[in-house]
């Protein structure tokens, strides 16, 4: 007899107002090949959850019903599917996942292994969670605004971040921010994740 395991979810069933998000008991997800469970510890609220759950970005994110809000997550690897090979069981990570599958509030979540990265060890799920999604429209508008004060933040908690490709080479740049270090920022081409900046 197969055991069927469920989870909490906050969801939508159909486009709507706050009052279309409901907590529901479903199904939980199990990785296929190339993807990673994790159980989520923390989830990211953005604005990005608020337009798609009325419907405003249905144009350019097709999303089946029902559908689970909130794509920036911190958690614990559960589950390895077949051919996963820069993860093992217990390894904390965060992601921005793909925001046309189902998201993050949730108590489990599939993500295929590329939209993964191991979170720094001193950063706290919670903190972790509020780092993915941010650091994307970092990495999008590096020298704006946003970037510095992301750039402040990041360096205000101390992280360390495994780098992966220049994106900015102005070396007066990341001093004019009091950020000491090089900025760095993921390449997704190579796998590495898409959503840090990485400071060295």
């Amino acid at each position: 007899m197969t055991t069927t395991i469920t989870q909490r979810a906050v969801l939508i069933r159909a486009y709507g107002g706050a009052a279309a998000a409901e907590v529901a008991e479903i199904t939980s997800p199990t990785a296929a090949q190339g993807q990673v469970l994790v159980r989520v510890r923390a989830a990211g609220v953005n604005g990005i959850d608020w337009k798609v759950r009325e419907g405003h970005m249905k144009d350019f994110w097709p999303h089946k019903f029902p559908l689970i809000l909130g794509w920036d997550l911190s958690g614990v690897v559960e589950e390895l599917g077949r051919g996963v090979s820069r993860f093992k069981i217990g390894d904390e990570v965060y992601s921005v996942p793909d925001s046309t599958r189902n998201g993050a509030y949730a108590d489990y979540i599939v993500v295929r292994e590329s939209e993964l990265a191991l979170k720094p060890n001193s950063l706290h799920h919670i903190r972790a969670a509020a780092v993915p999604l941010g650091m994307a429209e970092v990495d999008r508008v590096l020298g704006g605004g946003l970037a510095c004060g992301a750039l402040h933040e990041v360096s205000a908690i101390g992280e360390d971040f495994e780098p992966c490709r220049i994106d900015k080479t102005d070396p007066g740049f990341a001093t004019g921010l009091g950020v000491a270090s090089s900025i760095l920022t993921s390449s997704t081409s190579e796998g590495d994740g898409k959503f840090p900046i990485f400071l060295v």
